[in-house]
Parts: structure tokens; sequence; C-alpha cells
């Protein structure tokens, strides 16, 4: 095998020339058209609107709610090493991911439209209403199950659609880019109509509105998601030897770069937010200002794509994760402690909240694509060193971690508006809640997130080890289909 000399960000090395070109295109343009636009969907939603739903729309009993999020948590722990042992072993003509695609296709999306129902098919119920708890917990059990299949399956497609891990980063880049562009119309719009109906413009509630809105930001990606489903196919060839379970667990210890975005992943995790949405609407008394004080940023946001390639050239991966989570952080401690003293106040907290988002969206880009490529590079390590992929595994090894503190996080949430004397529905809240509900929103994600930061100080898959890594990767591939294509002749 000749050797070559290339340049890379961490200067001049040598390394094998790959079997396979780093430059072929192995994604015909139809499905790679489905899988942008699918992708670039999965966010096509409420956005922070979401918790606001949840607590003033579903009307469901918070104490209640934050127990049957903490035992059903508890249980979708567990199912998932056993979906995820499952979906491993998994060989079939379609491959190893597409057959969980398709078959959680429709159960998942009835199961979204059941959720967002769930004030209309109990209209007029009060919040501890037996039957409603009962038809809630049911479903919130069925579709985390559901919902665990379709993730595990989900997680395999960018792994697997190309062997070429530039053409999968276009792929990312792609459909973070057009998910930049339109992603973020939902919350906007429903920011916007939030204020119409609550000033009694529309002629309709704001839960009605918001109904209408979730079930409209469900229907719209799940067709392109059927499209992309269909379309479909798994290019990296999975070993003919199925993994135990004691095998894909040693998959996870073996790795470090998993192991640290695992380790990282679980502490972020104990991280509390998500009262943007709740901040606006009860403390600024506007929901729309949450878009207002975005339109500055919009276009420094799609600039930060053609700044990604200037990023790339002069750091590591590792020193962008860093970049591009850090910055951020250093933004809203600024923001709270110019804000302490005019939380309320429009005049100073919207253009500050301004400036915030312009600095922060210089870094939105790497924060779209830098988290994805990680776990995808990771993920060819374990290849590269076992002989053999996990990607079901590892995923719900990194959401166990997630959603071991997420499942006690997610209680504390609701929690956390009961300790503060949020009243639901209400649209007065006192001045010590208010106060409390800006340090929600600014300072309190920063410091229960903090942890996350120390295991990616150990990531190593990066320069030489990772040049090296990918040129061995795609001869030992090329090898593989080589042989199985003897093999089918003969």
């Amino acid at each position: 095998m000749a050797e070559q000399t290339v340049t890379t960000a961490t200067g001049e090395v040598t390394e094998y020339s790959p079997a396979i070109s780093l430059d072929r295109r192995y994604i015909p343009g139809k499905e790679s058209r489905a899988y942008i636009m699918s992708a670039s969907l999965g966010e096509f939603n409420i956005g922070s609107y979401g918790s606001y739903f949840t607590y003033n729309v579903l009307n469901v009993d918070l104490e209640y709610m934050a127990k049957v999020t903490m035992l059903a948590g508890a249980w979708d722990i567990i199912n998932d090493f056993l979906i995820a042992a499952l979906v491993d072993r998994t060989r079939t003509r379609w491959g190893k991911f597409k057959p969980y695609l398709v078959g959680c296709l429709f159960p998942c999306f009835f199961g979204s439209m059941a959720y967002w129902l769930i004030p209309v098919i109990f209209n007029g119920t009060a919040p501890d209403d037996p039957r409603k708890l009962i038809f809630y917990t049911i479903l919130y059990i069925v579709r985390e199950l559901l919902q665990t299949f379709q993730s595990a399956g989900g997680t395999g497609v960018l792994a697997t659609i190309t062997p070429n891990p530039n053409e999968r980063t276009k792929l990312i880049a792609s459909s973070k880019l057009l998910s930049s562009i339109y992603g973020s119309v939902p919350e906007i719009a429903t920011g916007f109509i939030i204020d119409l109906c609550a000033r009694d413009i529309l002629g309709i509630s704001v839960s009605t509105a918001l109904i209408g809105m979730c079930i409209f930001c469900t229907v719209l990606p799940f067709i392109f998601q059927v499209n992309m489903t269909l379309r479909y196919h798994e290019r990296v060839m999975q070993s003919t030897k199925k993994p135990s379970i004691l095998d894909s667990f040693k998959s996870i210890l073996n790795n470090r770069p998993m192991l640290m975005i695992t380790l990282s992943n679980f502490l972020s995790s104990f991280q509390i937010s998500g009262y943007s949405s709740i901040y606006y609407v009860d403390v600024l008394q506007m929901a729309s200002l949450k878009t207002i004080v975005g339109i500055p940023a919009s276009p420094v946001s799609y600039l930060s794509y053609a700044l990604v390639p200037w990023f790339r050239r002069r750091f590591s991966t590792k020193a962008l994760w860093f970049i591009q989570h850090g910055i951020p952080q250093v933004l809203w401690i600024l923001v709270f402690l110019i804000g302490i003293g005019n939380y309320d106040n429009l005049y100073v907290m919207v253009p500050l909240l301004m400036v915030q988002e312009m600095i922060f969206c210089l870094f939105y880009a790497l924060r779209k694509i830098i988290p994805t490529e990680i776990f995808n590079e990771a993920m060819d390590y374990c290849e590269w060193k076992n002989g053999y992929r996990t990607e079901a595994m590892t995923s719900v090894a990194m959401g166990f971690a997630t959603k071991l503190v997420g499942t006690v996080t997610a209680s504390v949430g609701a929690a956390v508006l009961k300790f503060i004397n949020y009243q639901q529905g209400s649209t007065v809240q006192t001045e010590q809640t208010k106060f409390y509900i800006f340090a929600l929103f600014t300072i309190v994600p920063v410091i229960t997130g903090a942890l996350g930061y120390i295991p990616m100080i150990f990531y190593n898959l990066t320069g030489e080890k990772r040049d090296k890594m990918y040129a061995d990767l795609m001869e030992r591939r090329s090898a593989a289909a080589k042989k199985v294509n003897e093999e089918v002749k003969d």
C-alpha cells in the first residue's frame, strides 16, 4: 500500500492512502435530499413554548406529573438497554436500523397526536381528574418505549448512510443550515399567536392555538420522515459477528472518546433549564419579545456556517467543542449580572438580550455541527478498535446517563416552579417569583451544567490518531466489500 503526505490541522503527517477516496460520493441525490429535509425538520416545533404547553395547557397536576416522570423514567432506563442489545444484534436484508425506523413511524406519530389532544379529549376536567391521569400515564410510558426504538434506529442512520466522514459532515451541515432557516419559524409564530390570543385579536384561546401549532409541527415533519425512511440505505457494513450484551458494554468502556462524551453528557444533564418562554410571558409580559430579541441575530446565525471552515482550519475538534459550549455560558453570566436590578425592565433587557443573541449566533453553526460530528467520530473509533459497531448500545449508554439525571431534573423542573410559588395559568406573579424566573432563565443553567466540561479535557481522538483511524477503516471496508462481491459472484 502506497504512502502519501497530507497536511492536517495539526501539521504535516504521513499516513497510508485510504482504499476508498474521501472525495467520493456514495449517496444518490434523491436519498441525500430526503435525509437533509427530514433531518432539518427534526427541530421543527414550538421550541421553548413546549414547557408552557406542558405546565399551562396540558392541565395535568404538577405534583403528579413529577411523580410519573420519575417512575416512568426509571423503567425507561432499564428497557433502553434491552432494546439496544436487540437492535445491535439485528441483521436483516434491510439492514440493522431500517426495520425499527419503519416499524415505529406510525405508532410514534399517533402517540404524539394523542399527547397534544389531551386537553381536547379531557376538556373541562380538573388537573387531578383520575381518567386523565391514567390516560396521561399510559401514553407517557408507551411513547417513551416507542421513541427508544425510533431513537436507536435514528442514531444509526447518519453512522451508516455513508462510509465517507466528509460526506457525512456535509449532510450534517446542510441539514443544520436548512434547520436554522426555517426550524425556528413555528417558535416565532407561536410567540406572536400567544400575544394575539391573549389580546383577543384572533378570537381563539391560547390553549387552542398552541394545540393547533403542535399538531401542525407533528404532521409536516412526519411526511418528510416517511420519505427519508423509505429511501434510506445502509452503506457501512456490519460485522457478521453479533456482539453480545457484554461486548456492547465493553465497547463503551474501552472507547475512551465515547466514554468522555458520555461522562460529559451525564454531568451536563444536571443542568436545570427550559424557562425562557416563562420569562418572556410572565416577567416581560410579551411572548413575541423572544422573537424580536432574535431578529438582529438571525443573519448572524446564517453567516456562522461560512465561518465553520475558518474555525476548522485553526482549531481542533476538541477546542471547538469548548469554544461552542463555553462562550455562550460567559454571555449568560454577563446578562445575569447586568440584569439583577433590571430583570423586568424592557428598555434594559431587550437591548441586552439582543447583543447576547448576536454574539451567541457567531457560534451557532459550531453548536449544531460539532456535537454530532464528535459522536460519529467516536462511533467510528469503536469499529476501528473492536471490529464491530454498537451504535444502539452506545447511544443508549449516552442516553442512560442523561435520562438517569434527566428523570430527576425533569421532576425538579416542575417542583422548582412550585417552590418559587409560580401560579399556573395566571398572568400575575409576585416580584420575588419574577426574579427567581429570571435566575432560572440565565444563571442557573450555567451553574448546574458546568461539570460537563471536565471529561472533555481528556478527549483524545484528534490529529494524527484520527487521520490514521479513517485510513485504516477505509481499507478494511474496501476489503470487506470486495470479499462480499466475490462471494456473490461465486
